[in-house]
C-alpha cells in the first residue's frame, strides 16, 4: 500500500492539556489584567498585564523549542539512517 503524501494537516497534533486548559486560561488572564486595568488604571495594573503577557509567552515559547528539538533529532536520525 502506498503511503500518502505527509501535510501539515495530517501531521498535526492537539495535545489537550496545553491547547485546551493552559493557553486558554493565559489567555483568559491577559484579557482580564486587560480590562482590569482599563477599569481601573494603576502601576499594579500594568505589572499585572505584563506578567500575564510574560506566560503566555513562556508558554508559547517553551512548545517553539520542544518542536525544533524534535526537529533536529529527526535530522539526526535521518542521517544515521542514511549513512
Amino acid at each position: 500500500m502506498p503511503q500518502s503524501g505527509q501535510t501539515y494537516k495530517t501531521h498535526t497534533r492537539w495535545f489537550p492539556p496545553f491547547h485546551f486548559f493552559v493557553m486558554p486560561v493565559l489567555l483568559i488572564n491577559v484579557f482580564v489584567s486587560g480590562w482590569l486595568l482599563y477599569r481601573s488604571p494603576s502601576r499594579l495594573g500594568i505589572w499585572e498585564l505584563i506578567v500575564a503577557m510574560a506566560l503566555v509567552m513562556t508558554a508559547l515559547t517553551a512548545r517553539v523549542m520542544v518542536v525544533a528539538v524534535q526537529d533536529r533529532v529527526i535530522r539526526f536520525e535521518m542521517r544515521l539512517l542514511l549513512r
